[in-house]
């Protein structure tokens, strides 16, 4: 089984330098309308390469680390009480919290986990959403799959599911503290709600925070201590923090260093 069922509203395979670089795909100028499904890869011949994000409703400086957006609580270890879906299913309900916050389409390309259930069937499974919109107010959502043959194994009514958003979708200025990953670097000022490539390989701009001090040939990161939002820094020595790539120019505190990005 694969994916038969994907929206397809935007493009979606990916871009290589130079096919439309400056008309639908310039790196550096933030649209206000989507023009790529969010994640969309797009690679550079020196090897840099960038995703398409959606920004959230702050707007978001240049060079700076960004991550996705934090999981809505009302969407996480949702008990389906009454709401089990049967196999083979495309479009079904599911049964969240009120107050989650989540709009008509704002799941497209995200994901679908039944993260407790029944361990010899459905524990596990994991979908990609098509779409998303309300059957009751902000309790029962329906979802449809973009899994080829719909759902692999009946979700009880008494499994847990957790939904999130695309990783690349309303993205935020990555806080001194994560409360989700990081997906890439801004290249450009992005305006709230507008659509841009944020950098995720190669030769990078980035922030250093204003704390520390960084080394050529080194690793650098998550800072141990954090004390800028969006900065890179040094990592903890007991490997808690995640590595974004290594230092080709080791920028002073709160100055721009280039990084090697492997995010």
């Amino acid at each position: 089984m694969s994916y038969d069922n994907y929206n397809h509203e935007y493009r979606r395979n990916g871009l290589h330098e130079s096919a439309q670089l400056y008309s639908a795909s310039n790196l550096w100028t933030p649209t206000e309308d989507q023009k790529h499904m969010l994640g969309m890869e797009f690679s550079t011949n020196d090897g840099r390469t960038f995703r398409y994000c959606q920004n959230g409703g702050t707007a978001l400086a240049k060079n700076i680390l960004v991550q996705s957006e934090a999981e809505a609580a009302g969407l996480v270890d949702e008990l389906q009480t009454a709401y089990g879906v049967s196999a083979g299913e495309k479009v079904f309900d599911v049964l969240v919290t009120t107050g989650n916050g989540i709009s008509n389409g704002d799941l497209v390309d995200g994901y679908l986990l039944v993260n407790q259930g029944t361990a010899a069937t459905d524990e596990g499974d994991l979908y990609i959403i098509k779409d998303n919109k309300w059957t009751t107010s902000d309790t029962v959502l329906q979802i449809e799959i973009a899994d080829e043959g719909g759902v692999r194994n009946a979700i009880a009514a008494t499994s847990n599911i957790t939904i999130l958003k695309n990783r690349y979708r309303d993205v935020i200025v990555k806080p001194t503290a994560l409360t989700a990953e990081v997906v890439g670097a801004t290249t450009s000022i992005v305006a709230a709600d507008y659509y841009f490539w944020a950098q995720t390989k190669g030769p990078a701009s980035v922030l250093v925070d204003a704390s520390d001090t960084i080394v050529v040939g080194e690793p650098a990161g998550q800072p141990g201590t954090a004390g800028t939002a969006g900065a890179i820094g040094l990592v903890a020595n007991d490997g808690t923090d995640p590595v974004y790539g290594t230092v080709m120019y080791a920028a002073a505190g709160a100055d721009y260093a280039l990084i090697d990005l492997n995010i």
